[in-house]
């Protein structure tokens, strides 16, 4: 018997402590005799009981305590290949009898109970487990309890998809009690069930994370056993039931013990054996706390708060709610009990914490109600002595809630699917972060200036937007190497993470976008999947002097068409570049100091040589310099190239015999500028243009810069306009050196 211990929250049901047990086998699941084998035509199923298995048997109704029987009625969904179709049985018991007209042959796949919209796809079968069901005192509602079944060998087995939650309440006037998994499990919803596996599986297309269970008219029985129909999961963090009362009044019960639930089974909570009372007294470790709440809210004039008082305080009334002296709160447990806090956001589904604690630079702990989703914005901003916060299954948290905290370490829910900008910004302490698993996007100035260390990114995160980790100085390690679903990288993400040194992302990413300065100055970073296979925009700076990106980096996207200024500027270990064909406009600086890249083409990564994609029309200032590894070929520069800029290819000491096309029109002072050692390397210079290229820049110097005309390489012109290239500006300077071929 696996005990699982509850919290004493405010409600004469509460439970000092719960036993978990798993209910004693029973006869089990339904099996359907197919008497007409698998062929079309009419064919009538008997449904009978199995008493191999385990608790509970399928289906419908508890009789006999864990006995289950059909009922006249039950309609069940048969699939004729994708036709859902409706069968009902007239009879009850412990056997039942299904007649159907099928036009397909078997095998077939079937449902339990019939729901018109239900579905099916291979061996999937699409249904909704509700998530507002009804209290059947000692059984469970009709149609409630999914089934599902396969035809093979003459039998249509049926077996149970979901498992059982039992429970006594032990208190009169509770109108509703609802089940939330303290983790953020999915309970409910639209879900596939799979049957192939022999024991069905689920998987949810749109999960509900409660379920409400309330009778069909008036309130549950004292004493009275009751059932929520649950999908199977591991409850890793417990679960939390909330009672309510028909005054409106909330009460939580919840468990942070592990309470793993099968399918088939039932996890019965046995009754509370230690009570208290709504009137009890709340007893506040801090005595300023308590003289402001008690001023607030003692309703009877007794001078103090009781469970009552507290649980019927509105969210408007705390939300007006101010200190004498917020200087003076130290803590404030006692919050816990506030759980009528429902307000009119989000269509009144909110039972939110209003921003009270803004400034309060002395507290350090305070406990929310665990049936809270949702705290305003602001709430603990600037609580600098605050270290640690447990937060309930949030569904939000809004903007600046924790900025400037003192936050060490932070656990957000798989509950939270959203955050607003600047949650944790300027935390400087908080080193450590757990992200929610459902979250998709991590807002603007998330943890900017914090002092996390290393942060794993969840799968399912689709976007990290601008400055979301901005001058995280201590950062050493972003782990998304599990995230296939990231897209987007916004402005300034990274920048100013000088200590990283690994960005794992990916094997197979599909990040698209990078944006503008977005690891700027992170010189240590070491971009461990260099597969940028979907890459189509990055932001100019995007990879700004980070020098330890490794090796190789594939930028093959169609959609890229713009390497832009400084790119990748001082990416000084990156050894070899394949690009996008489609790539027309190369930036300023964009491959500056990438002094070990020794292949650039979209010829694959093994080119072993300099060649730009055919679509590039003009090469800016620095574009290349110092691309020291480069060598060249002869269609490295394409036709229909026009420009060449200032010193675009500064100490490109591997160019030996350089082939510039007949479209270039243009070409600046110093476009390949080195010095008198190196210049030598370059023997030949081929200019297949007509016309002498208009060479920009001052006249003092020229597309050389050497010091001993010696070390110049021969230029090689049309032999018909040889005296044209001796006479032009820029040119004649080297005339000696010019030849026809």
């Amino acid at each position: 018997m696996k005990q699982i211990k509850f919290f004493v929250f405010a409600a004469s049901l509460a439970v000092l402590s719960f036993a978990c047990t798993k209910e004693a086998p029973a006869p089990l699941e339904n099996k359907v005799t197919d008497h007409n084998n698998n062929a079309p035509g009419l064919v009538t199923f008997t449904a009978t009981l199995d008493n191999a298995g385990v608790v509970p048997a399928t289906h419908t109704q508890l009789v006999d305590g864990n006995k289950v029987e059909w009922i006249a009625g039950d309609a069940i969904s048969i699939f004729d290949g994708a036709t859902n179709k409706e069968v009902t049985t007239s009879d009850s018991g412990a056997s039942a009898s299904f007649s159907v007209d099928l036009t397909e042959a078997g095998p077939w796949y079937a449902l339990y109970p019939y729901v018109s919209t239900a579905s099916i796809a291979d061996s999937k079968i699409t249904t909704v487990v509700p998530s507002s069901q009804t209290a059947v005192n000692g059984s469970f509602a009709d149609d409630l309890n999914v089934s599902v079944a396969q035809s093979n060998a003459g039998a249509l087995a049926f077996k149970n998809a979901l498992g059982l939650i039992k429970f006594t309440v032990g208190k009169d006037n509770i109108s509703k009690v609802v089940l939330r998994g303290n983790n953020a499990e999915v309970l409910a919803g639209t879900v596939k069930f799979d049957y192939n596996s022999g024991d069905p599986t689920w998987e949810a297309t749109s999960g509900i994370r409660f379920i409400e269970l309330a009778p069909a008219a008036g309130t549950f029985t004292n004493g009275g056993t009751y059932f929520f129909a649950v999908l199977p999961q591991d409850f890793s963090a417990g679960f939390s039931l909330n009672f309510i009362d028909n005054t409106g009044l909330s009460f939580i019960v919840s468990t942070s013990n592990d309470a793993n639930l099968h399918r088939s089974e039932i996890l019965n909570i046995s009754t509370a054996d230690g009570k208290i009372t709504l009137d009890d007294n709340i007893v506040f470790a801090d005595a300023d706390v308590k003289a402001d709440i008690v001023a607030a809210f003692d309703t009877n004039g007794d001078g103090e708060l009781s469970y009552r008082e507290a649980a019927v305080v509105t969210y408007d009334q705390l939300k007006a709610f101010a200190w004498t002296n917020a200087s003076t709160v130290n803590s404030f447990d006692e919050l816990q009990f506030f759980t009528g806090l429902t307000s009119s956001y989000n269509g009144g589904k909110d039972i939110r914490v209003p921003a009270l604690f803004t400034d309060c630079e002395n507290l350090t702990s305070v406990k929310l109600p665990a049936n809270v989703n949702t705290i305003d914005a602001n709430a603990f901003q600037n609580c600098t002595s605050l270290t640690s916060i447990e937060l309930p299954a949030l569904r939000a948290i809004f903007a600046s809630t924790f900025a400037g905290s003192g936050l060490t370490s932070i656990v957000i829910p798989n509950s939270v699917v959203s955050m607003s900008s600047s949650v944790f910004d300027g935390c400087s302490s908080l080193a450590s972060v757990t992200l929610s698993e459902n979250c998709p996007t991590i807002p603007n100035n998330a943890f900017r200036n914090t002092g996390l260390t290393y942060i794993m990114i969840p799968d399912a995160v689709t976007t990290i937007n601008q400055n979301a980790f901005y001058g995280c100085a201590s950062l050493v390690t972003v782990d998304m190497s599990t995230t296939p679903g990231l897209t987007t990288i916004g402005n300034y993400a990274f920048k100013n993470c000088t200590a990283m040194t690994a960005f794992r992302s990916p094997g197979d990413n599909v990040i698209a976008s990078v944006g503008t300065e977005a690891f700027y100055g992170d010189n240590k970073m070491a971009l461990r999947s260099q597969n940028l296979t979907h890459l189509s925009s990055i932001g100019e700076s995007a990879f700004y002097n980070c020098a330890k990106i490794k090796a190789n980096l594939v930028l093959t996207s169609p959609s890229l068409t713009t390497i832009p200024n400084y790119a990748f500027y001082g990416c000084s270990a990156i050894e070899k570049i394949n690009l996008s064909p489609n790539i027309t406009s190369i930036g300023e600086y964009a491959f500056f100091n990438c002094s070990k890249m020794s292949s650039f083409s979209a010829d694959g990564l093994n080119a072993g040589y300099f060649k730009l994609p055919s679509g590039v029309t003009s090469i800016p200032q620095y574009a290349f310099s110092n691309c020291r590894a480069l060598t060249v070929i002869e269609d490295s520069f394409p036709e229909g190239l026009t420009t060449i800029g200032d010193r675009a290819f500064r100490y490109c000491i591997g160019f030996v015999n350089v082939y510039l096309p007949s479209t270039l029109s243009s070409i600046s002072v110093r476009a390949f500028e080195s010095n008198a050692t190196y210049q030598i390397a370059m023997g030949k210079l081929y200019v297949k243009a007509t016309t002498p290229p208009t060479v920009a820049g001052s006249n003092s110097y020229g597309i050389f810069q050497a010091t001993d005309d010696s070390n110049l390489p021969t230029i090689y012109v049309p032999a018909a306009k040889v005296s044209d290239y001796q006479a032009a500006t820029g040119w004649s300077k080297y005339s000696a050196k010019i030849e026809g071929f």
